[in-house]
């Protein structure tokens, strides 16, 4: 483990002392004590590590009367009830885009000069100022093209871009978890962008392999969100109506935002006859969960970044992936990862047929220094310093 001194990237003020930013942190997901987005994790590591090398971070987010998040001081950004992309989705259609974003605007500038931040950390294109309010903003783009018009549609994700595009000021920095995300980034809004990969902030328990126990012990588990059009949860139920061995399936990330998406994949569990096989549950204890299972499927059609593909390899138990971009750079150099054809059934189900051909085995020391929570935050404070 790096020393503590990994934390000690400050900027300098005029007297040749270390300065320290005032911090806003905003997300357009409210930030309450049951979320659990990837976007929602970011901002709860980051604000840690941040706070941890002495800067004074608030966060900022549309929940109302949550007077505190991860130990920070939360303060409300007044732009409506906001739980969901569907919900969000509905806003901008009611309201229109541009008038969307001015309400961002008006909402970050009070709560900018209020609360004298000097550096702000948005989560979301959509919460980019339509103008430069003078101060320091770090853009942390967590959407992907294939999202921003999967839920807001084709008109409205291309005025996405190119408000990002006319808000790249010298003061604006860019930064995608992706490498493949970044290149297609900067070549739409003509601006520079850094890849910084979010960190492996908390390691899982190694696998077993469960080889040595019966043969009807094939355990599924599939870690994501319950949103079936972008998880690809369908795909596996697909997959596992044509698959020549007994199995067991949980679905997890079950939340009353999905009793739709939940209430579809049932009815294609009992389609394909095999509804008596599989668990749809909110999972709280995932690593719990992880040891009871002896295969994790991923089969996202399109991801930003990860966090679960990023979890389920470090674990070491065998793991299919979607071949989507990210997913293959997360598993660069992992021995516990095969891939399937993005969207197809078939290649699912052969991937699954022939899982024991998977290593159970983590990966070296290499990949576990590429997502380091040390230099993942030392590259953040480099980018307040800069």
């Amino acid at each position: 483990m790096p020393a503590r001194e990994s934390y000690s990237v400050f900027r300098m003020n005029n007297r040749g002392e270390k300065a320290y930013h005032k911090i806003g942190i905003l997300s357009i997901w409210p930030l309450t004590p049951d979320a659990f987005g990837g976007t929602e994790k970011f901002i709860k590591d980051l604000s840690v590590a941040l706070s941890t090398a002495g800067h004074n971070v608030e966060l900022v987010s549309p929940a109302q009367n949550v007077p505190r998040y991860s130990d920070m001081i939360h303060r409300h950004l007044p732009i409506g009830k906001i739980g969901s992309e569907y919900m969000l989705r509905r806003s901008i259609e009611d309201n229109g885009l541009d008038r969307f974003y001015q309400n961002i605007t008006d909402g970050i500038r009070s709560l900018t000069l209020k609360h004298k931040y000097t550096c702000l950390i948005i989560n979301s294109p959509l919460l980019v100022p339509l103008y430069d309010l003078r101060i320091d903003k770090i853009v942390v783009i967590h959407d992907n093209p294939q999202e921003l018009k999967n839920y807001f549609g084709l008109a409205i994700s291309r005025k996405i871009i190119r408000r990002l595009r006319s808000s790249a000021h010298g003061n604006t920095t860019f930064v995608t978890p992706s490498k493949y995300y970044a290149e297609n980034l900067n070549r739409a809004i003509k601006h520079d962008v850094e890849f910084i990969p979010h960190a492996l902030t908390e390691a899982p328990p190694t696998a077993t392999s469960h080889d040595g126990q019966p043969k009807n012990s094939l355990r599924i588990l599939v870690p994501s969100r319950l949103e079936w059009h972008q998880k690809g949860q369908d795909l596996v139920i697909k997959a596992l109506s044509r698959v020549k061995l007994p199995f067991e399936l949980t679905l997890t990330g079950f939340n009353p935002i999905y009793k739709e998406s939940k209430k579809y994949l049932q009815e294609l569990s009992s389609k394909n006859k095999i509804s008596e096989k599989v668990r749809i549950a909110h999972v709280s204890n995932m690593n719990k969960s992880l040891l009871k299972h002896n295969l994790i499927i991923i089969p996202s059609r399109f991801e930003s970044f990860g966090y679960a593909a990023q979890w389920a390899i470090a674990s070491g138990t065998r793991t299919i992936l979607s071949d989507i971009p990210t997913f293959k750079e997360i598993a660069r150099g992992a021995p516990n990862a095969r891939f399937f054809r993005n969207g197809s059934p078939d290649s699912l189900r052969s991937a699954i047929q022939d899982y024991r051909k998977i290593k159970v085995e983590r990966p070296p020391h290499t990949w576990f220094l590429r997502y380091s929570k040390d230099v993942w935050t030392k590259k953040y404070l480099s980018l307040l310093n800069n």
